[in-house]
């Protein structure tokens, strides 16, 4: 089938009417309670992923509207009205290529930072018509698919040219942004800068798509594994990163072994993920300890993930991101919440502040990872078991603790209030199940340090309360003589890590010399200090007197308030380090104000003074 090159004999794309013709997306309420059960519902998966598709077709409706008002947005390509049709012309060929190529989590990505841009939403270091320039890629290669001849006009990259689904093609050409012209027929050619070639698959400056596929049981996974596409990281464009064939056997092992878990231990998420996981973005590998991964809310059943240490890593890492799309994907068709969101609650997977609906999305995505980890301990012995044992009480703990802040939030619609129902009933059963005396100790240890080193971090108490509290120190009155003051109030403050003794207690766990190692090298855990590592490895009387160093001479580190409060429990003065655990906030402003009058007293002195006064 030949494309036209004249706008006359283009297609006529048919009137779509008015918005009260088309057909809406419902989400039952016994889907939604399915979905929030964790099931697999394929009903509900089908309902989601049908509003996806017609989500994104909207979305990209708009970009292609705003495009063409907007004089320069294809820059030196063909018009927006051509890459349109070719992509008419071919979903008429082979309708089932075009929905493929628009599910990928990539073309969601690329269409929403497109729009953005035309926007001018946000902004970036590439030419506005690059990214529009991926419609035109995304529309050549279901040509090319689709057996439609004749020419079109993509983007490139230093010589860098993506074909979505196809793979990349390098040619020699040094100009940061250019285009190439794509002739389809018997052959493919490309034209770049006075350079032409046939798409030759074999050739050295052709690298395909990376497809990883699993079988277990009869059930198959089959995972794009991006290492290409300018648009797979978040909000601005970033280089071909190509794997080595090492590294793909790797990941493909690394598939294997997270698929064989998922298929016998959680046959609802393989079903769930089968359905509707598209792509990972593979990183660098990072900290055993520290994974990094993300997902993106335009770019359904997609993953940005670290090379992970285990298939059971990469299995818990997929469920939780998947978990993203899934109430994404809800959230698309109904609101969880009502109202202003602020972000100023508390959530344990993260460094910041975060709002309501953003705390949702935690224990939505949690709530499935502690799942995975009390049913995958039963497979592991020794220090392996241990780990698996932390990970379930450490997630099932903190999980249950941001549950609690957020169940009564008058904020909640019908539909968020069902879906914490859900979360509800399932933490509750993960709550019955024990966890050794231990490895119970430890997440309790964990839990309550990022509590109160986010609380040191971003937490400001009433001033007024502050230098009267300052005052009662310096004239020898008890704390209990000043009244107490307004709430405390949430600012975003200085970003810190706020995991790092949960890091070391799991590298301390895992056992081996690398813990024995951050005595001389403390770096190796970033964030980590002397303190820290002393406290996490039992030597609670240098951790204290290091603790105390630290705050003397730098008291910005939040994890230095909560190891002092930590050290204290664990040391028996459990009414002092609470005070540090529960308002670090409070015993820090105190003793800044105090030292700003030439006097800095021990944070450990100020907190037995607050409780003294309290009794």
């Amino acid at each position: 089938m030949p494309f036209p090159t004249s706008p006359s004999e283009w297609p006529v794309v048919a009137d779509f009417g008015t918005a009260a013709d088309l057909p809406r997306h419902r989400l039952p309420l016994t889907q939604l309670d399915s979905l929030a059960s964790g099931g697999f519902d394929p009903d509900a998966l089908g309902t989601l992923l049908s509003a996806e598709r017609s989500r994104r077709l909207l979305l990209l409706r708009a970009m292609i509207d705003y495009a063409r008002a907007e004089a320069n947005a294809t820059g030196p390509l063909l018009s927006i009205d051509a890459v349109w049709n070719l992509l008419l012309l071919a979903e008429a060929a082979a309708p089932e290529i075009v929905a493929e190529l628009l599910a990928d989590p990539q073309t969601g990505t690329a269409i929403a930072h497109t729009l953005r841009r035309l926007r001018s939403v946000v902004t970036d270091p590439a030419p506005l018509w690059f990214y529009v320039g991926q419609l035109h890629a995304l529309a050549t290669s279901a040509a090319i698919r689709a057996g439609i001849t004749g020419e079109m006009t993509v983007p490139a990259w230093i010589g860098d040219i993506h074909f979505p689904s196809l793979g990349r093609l390098r040619l020699p050409v040094d100009e940061t942004w250019s285009y190439a012209t794509v002739t389809i027929g018997t052959v493919v050619h490309v034209s770049c800068h006075g350079t032409t070639v046939e798409l030759d698959t074999t050739s050295d400056s052709w690298l395909p798509v990376l497809t990883l596929r699993s079988t277990m049981d009869s059930q198959e996974l089959s995972i794009q594994l991006d290492d290409q596409s300018a648009c797979r990281l978040l909000n601005r464009p970033v280089r071909p990163e190509p794997l080595d064939r090492a590294d793909v056997r790797r990941w493909q092992a690394l598939v294997d072994d997270a698929w064989g878990l998922l298929v016998s231990d959680h046959p609802d998420h393989a079903k769930s993920l089968a359905a509707g996981m598209r792509s990972l973005t593979p990183i660098p590998a990072v900290f055993r300890f520290r994974p990094h991964s993300t997902s993106m809310e335009d770019g359904f059943g997609g993953a940005i993930l670290s090379e992970p240490f285990d298939g059971a890593q990469l299995a818990v890492t997929m469920i939780h991101e998947y978990q993203h799309s899934i109430l994404n994907g809800i959230r698309h068709l109904t609101e969880l919440v009502d109202g202003a969101q602020p972000a100023i609650g508390y959530a344990p997977w993260r460094h910041d502040p975060r709002p309501l609906g953003a705390l949702i999305h935690g224990v939505f995505a949690f709530t499935a990872v502690t799942e995975f980890w009390a049913v995958h301990r039963n497979r592991l012995t020794g220090v392996d078991a241990d780990l698996a044992d932390f990970e379930f009480a450490l997630w099932r703990d903190q999980s249950t603790a941001v549950l609690e802040s957020i169940k009564d939030d008058p904020r909640l619609t019908p539909a968020g209030v069902r879906v914490v129902d859900g979360l509800a009933a399932r933490l509750d059963k993960l709550n019955t199940l024990p966890v050794t005396d231990r490895t119970g100790t430890l997440a309790t240890a964990a839990m309550h340090d990022h509590q109160a080193s986010w609380r040191a971090c971003h937490l400001r108490p009433d001033p007024d309360q502050v230098r009267s509290l300052a005052d009662a120190w310096s004239t020898g009155r008890p704390a209990s003589s000043v009244v107490h003051g307004r709430k405390p109030t949430v600012v975003a403050g200085t970003p810190q890590l706020l995991d790092t003794k949960a890091a070391l207690i799991r590298l301390r766990i895992a056992g081996g010399e690398m813990f024995d190692r951050l005595y001389a090298q403390p770096e190796l855990v970033a964030g980590a200090t002397a303190a820290d590592i002393a406290y996490v490895a039992g030597d609670l009387a240098s951790a204290h007197q290091g603790y105390l160093a630290e705050l003397s001479a730098t008291p910005e580190r939040a994890g230095a308030w909560s190891g002092l409060g930590l050290t204290l429990v664990a040391s028996g003065r459990h009414e002092v380090g609470q005070v540090l655990l529960a308002a670090p906030q409070l015993v820090r402003a105190v003793t800044a104000t105090l030292a700003e009058g030439g006097r800095r007293p021990r944070p450990d002195n100020v907190a037995a003074w607050l409780v003294a006064g309290s009794a």
